[in-house]
């Protein structure tokens, strides 16, 4: 919950790479504890965990996710139809076949393709792509906007993500707690729509947008997340064996991480574009240069504005989904 004004206060007083620096003993603690307190699997044999890892599986996925970030992030600079974007393409269609195909052969597939047979895993876990999709580029793209449209500090614009970052973590023990009395897609529809009007009240947002208004939406839309995927993950895990509740889990939260990571490029492809539009420099950077004027934070609220227009219809995308398994579930 404090994360993003911590960050602030780090960015501003010792600069953006100390936040990195600064993760590491964290995760240095947590595994100390993690071997402390965790109980250990009677079966557990690291030398035969680590033969039947899937590697192969892992480096094409890492491969495919690459390879779809920098075609989507420079498909303005190098041309969306230039030999070199539709080279990239086919490689990404070639080795998802390959990464499908290879899946089914393994003993712990990275990806669990066997549990896609399940109607209502497969539209649960597409429910949560697009809704991770659309949604957390929220968080990456909006201390742009507070740093260089509305020239805040980092300090203070970590503080005004607090509220996003605070309603995610509060709403999802709390939708926990909702879900079990009035069942999964009610929650799930109910946080998909906090989202959906989160985003498009925050495309109208420009230079002159006061406080008053921006941390109301900033609070929804985490509060939205919040409530989807709490239900949503437990919908998911309901209908697969006890036995495979590791790999579901563990398949989860890869579906969130990529869509995160593929979210964050086509954000920052739109933006980026209309800003290459107005004939600025096609930089998420550029909006804090001093030297571009207003100019730049009009081509930067433009861009903002569209992105957030687009993420917001592709939430329908989740609520059809979040229907459908529920017709399903009736069935």
């Amino acid at each position: 919950v404090i994360g993003p004004a911590i960050g602030g206060v780090v960015v501003e007083l010792i600069g953006w790479r100390w936040l990195l620096i600064s993760a590491s003993p964290l995760g240095f603690s947590c595994t100390a504890l993690a071997f402390m307190f965790l109980p250990a699997s009677e079966s557990m044999d690291i030398g035969r965990r680590l033969r039947e890892f899937d590697w192969l599986g892992s480096v094409l996925f890492a491969l495919i996710l690459t390879i779809c970030m920098l075609t989507i992030t420079n498909g303005h600079r190098i041309g969306w139809l230039s030999p070199v974007s539709i080279a990239a393409w086919v490689v990404v269609v070639s080795l998802t076949l390959i990464l499908f195909f290879q899946q089914r052969s393994q003993i712990i597939p990275l990806i669990p393709v066997h549990l896609f047979k399940r109607k209502l895993f497969s539209m649960g876990s597409g429910a949560s792509f697009f809704t991770f999709l659309s949604g957390t580029a929220v968080f990456f793209i909006m201390p742009f906007y507070l740093q260089g449209v509305l020239g805040l500090s980092p300090t203070i614009a970590g503080f005004v993500i607090m509220p996003m970052a605070g309603a995610f973590a509060i709403s999802g023990p709390l939708a926990g707690f909702v879900s079990d009395k009035y069942g999964w897609t009610r929650v799930e529809l109910l946080g998909l729509g906090m989202a959906a009007c989160s985003l498009i009240f925050l495309s109208f947002i420009d230079q002159d947008t006061r406080m008053i208004f921006l941390l109301p939406f900033l609070a929804l839309i985490g509060m939205g997340m919040g409530f989807f995927y709490s239900p949503n993950s437990s919908s998911v895990l309901s209908v697969i064996d006890p036995s495979d509740y590791g790999v579901g889990t563990a398949f989860l939260n890869l579906v969130r991480n990529s869509a995160n990571i593929i979210g964050i490029s086509m954000a920052t492809m739109i933006i980026t574009t209309m800003m290459a539009h107005y004939g600025f420099q096609a930089s998420l950077d550029a909006v804090n240069d001093p030297n571009y004027g207003d100019g730049i934070k009009l081509a930067f609220v433009s861009g903002l504005s569209v992105t957030l227009r687009i993420q917001g219809i592709l939430i329908l995308a989740s609520v059809l989904l979040t229907g459908a398994k529920n017709i399903n579930l009736r069935r």
